[in-house]
């Protein structure tokens, strides 16, 4: 939702306000949990200088998720 803000000559949002909190904008981050699979995966075969059978466990994860065949 937008809401006039007189101060700023414009509008402003509240998308990333907490209903947690007295109202300030907190940091809110969200991330997919196949992106933290997929960084992982990278990481460690980039650390290793190889795909290593963890790094294939989280690809295959992501894999088992959406209806694939293990690598």
């Amino acid at each position: 939702m937008f809401f006039p803000n007189s101060s700023y000559g414009g509008y402003y949002s509240t998308k990333y306000t907490s209903n947690f909190t007295d109202g300030d904008y907190d940091m809110i981050y969200h991330m997919r949990m196949a992106e933290v699979y997929l960084i992982f995966a990278e990481a460690n075969a980039r650390a290793n200088n190889m795909v290593k059978p963890e790094a294939l466990e989280a690809l295959n994860t992501i894999r088992q998720g959406r209806g694939n065949f293990d690598w």
